[in-house]
């Protein structure tokens, strides 16, 4: 049982469809139903869509953006697994406006896949007050349908708002920050993933995707 905003009480049923999501178009299925109860009174039920955990990789040439999907936070396997090629080459780094490499492919595979519920993306998602980092202007670019939360492994000396997560046996924090769900329960979430290091199982399976990923893929 989560607690979720204004109270709410969240409660995970098991997984109403058995699809196999890495070969069907998943856009018709039911993947996930979560039962919101408000103060015990009044009840509603809506589809849950995947866990989109999103990380980048960038060549000389091109880049790459690898997806995880995951049907539960504390999922231990994949449901879908994808790596995306940018045609194009990176656009070059530049020290605050790390968003500009980041955002064409993430936008890409996000509307290949289609059926997510919630973006993880490697990063902040506020680098400050007003400051928007890459998961804030994801939101932006996304006109606000999905909650975005960031994982970070590096401390952002502005980025106060950011919950700092303490993930299996490590003494080292992640830290962690959302839009469209509050700071707090996305630390929640980010926690009870899978694992017994810092970082969580299917975080640094995504990693590997977009670092490994050889050169050819579609």
């Amino acid at each position: 049982m989560h607690r979720g905003a204004a109270g709410q009480r969240l409660f995970c049923a098991e997984p109403v469809d058995d699809v196999d999501l890495t070969t069907q178009d998943t856009s018709d299925h039911v993947v996930n139903e979560l039962l919101v109860v408000d103060d015990e009174e009044s009840f509603a039920v809506y589809r849950m869509k995947l866990i989109a955990c999103i990380d980048a990789d960038y060549r000389s040439q091109d880049a790459v953006t690898a997806v995880v999907g995951i049907h539960e936070w504390a999922d231990s396997t994949t449901a879908l697994e994808r790596v995306f090629r940018s045609p194009n080459p990176p656009e070059p780094y530049v020290p605050g406006e790390f968003y500009r490499r980041e955002m064409p492919g993430i936008l890409a595979a996000l509307t290949a896949i289609g059926d997510v519920g919630v973006a993880v993306i490697d990063g902040y998602v506020w680098l400050g007050r007003d400051r928007l980092g890459l998961g804030a202007r994801l939101h932006e670019a996304l006109e606000g349908a999905i909650p975005i939360v960031g994982v970070a492994k590096t401390r952002f000396a502005s980025a106060t708002d950011a919950v700092e997560v303490l993930h299996g046996g490590s003494a080292s924090p992640l830290y962690v920050s959302a839009v469209g769900m509050a700071g707090v329960d996305a630390a929640m979430f980010v926690r009870a993933m899978h694992g017994p290091f810092r970082l969580p199982t299917l975080l640094k399976r995504v990693d590997s995707l977009a670092r490994l990923a050889p050169f050819d893929v579609d």
